[in-house]
């Protein structure tokens, strides 16, 4: 059973030494967090963020983003945050990102070429839900050390 259709909820909460392996990697800062909520913000307290009310797909988004994706059974729903942050980042909006893949597996969905990989070494414990496969981060706009700095003592690390 893919890992993505064992819960009821798309919610799955980053905990707060990846969150804060994420805003070292952006600079310090995370300016947006597009697919949040309350309780997620008391970890990654991003200048902003969206709400599944607020609609991120909908919505601008800009500077250093944070992306942890909702999840779904069919793996859609990562794909259409996916294709968001690509028109934002060819819209010149977005400056830098890292993207938190719940499931190894987006990789092979998403693509992301021109990107920096990192695999953590163990399983990345959520609030909400834990997967059953591997995570991924996928980060893009800050330079390889800034990168490999942030995550390189929990994870290996690849750059294009």
């Amino acid at each position: 059973m893919h890992a993505l259709a064992m819960s009821a909820t798309p919610e799955h909460y980053t905990p707060r030494a990846w969150v804060d392996r994420a805003r070292q990697a952006l600079g310090g800062e995370i300016d947006l967090d597009p697919c949040s909520c309350e309780e997620a913000q008391r970890v990654v307290r991003a200048t902003r963020y969206y709400t599944r009310a607020d609609d991120g797909l909908e919505r601008l988004w800009d500077r250093r983003v944070f992306v942890n994706p909702p999840g779904d059974s069919r793996g859609s729903m990562p794909r259409r945050f996916w294709l968001k942050l690509q028109a934002e980042i060819a819209a010149c909006r977005v400056d830098a990102f890292v993207w938190l893949a719940f499931n190894i597996s987006h990789l092979r969905t998403l693509r992301p070429v021109g990107c920096m990989i990192a695999v953590p070494h163990e399983r990345i414990r959520f609030t909400g839900r834990s997967p059953t496969k591997d995570n991924a981060i996928i980060g893009w706009g800050m330079g390889w050390h800034q990168f490999a700095g942030a995550f390189g003592d929990a994870a290996t690390c690849w750059r294009p």
